[in-house]
């Protein structure tokens, strides 16, 4: 009798460990940064990973809306950030460097006379002006206090085509800390980070829009531990007299970029640090430059 107890006891333990290692698959959709985010995750803490992931998504949108504010009345000032927003900023401009200006985090002042909703064009006075707000030298970073000034009033950052892949890059450090293994992070349209592969062992798969038909889709990419972002002229735009006006600036004209290109995806490994960052700002850069690709140490590192 005391042995068939005991032999029980053995399956009981048995079975109650294979459940604690039991692969939990949590998925969430959630508005956030004023869009849809999703996430999917993978593991034994699967559903704590997920919701820390918001948490953190959210306190990323406070933080930059306290700095931005702070940085923009206090022209010409160096002043206080957080270190999420002092990171974002020098990723930023090393970027901007990188790309002579195609992509610009100073880009505010031209956004902010653009309504797309509206179908309204700035007049001439109006985009010169903004071309004089404009510029990433304006930007200035004391790396050693991690403080920020712009020089001239009136310059506003834009973090709209950079904010969405570092909060992805956030959301896998996250995923690193509750050993999540394999999962998918959207945010928005425009970005989606793939950590591992799906459960049955496949690559995650990503549909690239069709520009001119929203409705299908044009390739598709197999994603394993990479980020990719995309840029087009078909999410924010309106048509006037033939022109497509889309929420895709030139920093150098303050006005939407015409030259042919309708959509443009960019893939980082997340081997690469900032990986999200760096794909969600180059896919705008290269949609404003046309057909160069850019491939700097700054993506690959000394290799």
């Amino acid at each position: 009798m005391k042995r068939i107890i005991f032999f029980g006891l053995i399956l009981a333990a048995i079975f109650f460990t294979s459940c604690m290692h039991e692969e939990i698959e949590t998925s969430e959709n959630r508005i956030a940064m004023h869009t849809l985010v999703s996430i999917r995750a993978i593991g034994i803490d699967s559903k704590l990973a997920v919701d820390k992931s918001f948490e953190r998504i959210h306190e990323l949108e406070t933080i930059f809306k306290e700095d931005l504010t702070k940085i923009e009345t206090n022209s010409g000032k160096f002043v206080d950030v957080h270190d999420e927003t002092f990171k974002l900023l020098e990723i930023s401009q090393k970027i901007s460097q990188d790309t002579n200006g195609a992509f610009d985090v100073t880009i505010g002042a031209a956004l902010s006379i653009w309504n797309f909703k509206e179908e309204k064009i700035p007049t001439p006075e109006e985009i010169d002006a903004a071309k004089n707000l404009i510029g990433f030298n304006e930007l200035k970073l004391d790396k050693k206090n991690h403080r920020v000034m712009i020089i001239r009033d009136g310059i506003k950052l834009g973090f709209g085509a950079i904010g969405k892949g570092f909060a992805a890059d956030e959301v896998r450090k996250i995923f690193d800390e509750y050993n999540i293994s394999s999962g998918l992070i959207q945010i928005g349209a425009s970005t989606i980070s793939a950590v591992g592969k799906k459960s049955d062992g496949s690559k995650w798969t990503v549909g690239i829009k069709n520009p001119r038909d929203v409705e299908n889709i044009i390739e598709v990419v197999e994603l394993e531990d990479q980020t990719i972002s995309t840029s087009g002229d078909y999410e924010k735009f309106f048509i006037r007299d033939g022109v497509r006006y889309h929420h895709i600036l030139d920093p150098k004209t303050c006005m939407p970029v015409q030259n042919g290109i309708s959509s443009v995806y960019v893939i980082v490994p997340n081997s690469v640090d900032n990986a999200g960052s760096i794909s969600d700002a180059y896919s705008t850069a290269c949609f404003v430059t046309g057909e160069q690709v850019y491939q700097t140490k700054f993506f690959y590192g000394d290799d």
